[in-house]
């Protein structure tokens, strides 16, 4: 399919999302709450393929043969993102001729979403679904909930008053996640990890040597039916000092 919808474009891992289809030559609409672009938009908004429309310009319409693009994952700190509440009733009213690929990126540590999916692939039974859990993400524009933004701003932090969303099981790359993401075209769940053990570790260390792992089972309740590994396209340190450069 050459048509994409990507909700919450001018977040974290929407944005990225909207990328990575524009280096394929997909045709995007992207979706978000705010009525006017945010500056990291012209990397991506002189390009002719892409058409942001805000969410109460947006008049719900859905092509016959699109993909979805919903980034649970960006309500990661806790926040509510508006043109998300109310994509599962978009998505269950699409006739059931067409041929629509949701594609639903939930965080692993976001126990909500691990326990209760906004979308039912058994109840949605008129479209393809996709569940890709996704582990901590570390890259441009990464938000202040992150533990890797925060040490970038402050290297002294005390790990006895810091708090952070991370899932410290794992670590990828944004870019690297979106990549698989937008050339996934399966149905089922998938659970994104690193080639690399103690990929959250390792990269934090590049920031605070003294990091520690702490005690978690954030993805202890996943029940993916595919595991996926992907290997960092550049080193930690690249990735940070990217992150760096984007975000200060």
């Amino acid at each position: 399919m050459k048509e994409a919808i990507v909700f919450a474009s001018q977040r974290f891992l929407g944005f990225e999302i909207c990328r990575a289809l524009l280096e394929q030559g997909v045709e995007v609409l992207a979706i978000d709450d705010f009525n006017k672009v945010q500056d990291k938009w012209l990397e991506v908004g002189r390009n002719a393929n892409i058409k942001y429309i805000p969410l109460d310009e947006w008049n719900e319409e859905i092509s016959d043969q699109v993909r979805i693009f919903i980034p649970y994952y960006d309500e990661i700190d806790g926040g509510s993102i508006a043109c998300l509440d109310n994509i599962t009733r978009i998505v269950k009213g699409v006739d059931t001729h067409t041929e629509v690929h949701v594609i639903q990126l939930v965080a692993t540590c976001t126990e909500q979403y691990v326990q209760n999916l906004p979308i039912d692939s058994k109840r949605c039974r008129n479209i393809k679904v996709t569940t890709i859990y996704i582990p901590t993400l570390i890259g441009p524009y990464q938000p202040n909930c992150f533990l890797a933004s925060q040490l970038l701003q402050d290297t002294n932090l005390s790990f006895d008053v810091v708090e952070y969303v991370d899932d410290s099981n794992d670590l990828l790359y944004v870019r690297d996640a979106a990549d698989y993401i937008v050339n996934c075209h399966k149905s089922g769940s998938i659970l994104l990890q690193s080639v690399e053990e103690k990929s959250w570790l390792n990269a934090m260390k590049c920031l605070k040597e003294d990091v520690q792992i702490p005690t978690e089972e954030s993805q202890k309740n996943i029940i993916a039916t595919e595991k996926v590994k992907i290997a960092p396209s550049k080193s930690y340190k690249k990735i940070l000092a990217e992150q760096r450069k984007h975000n200060f």
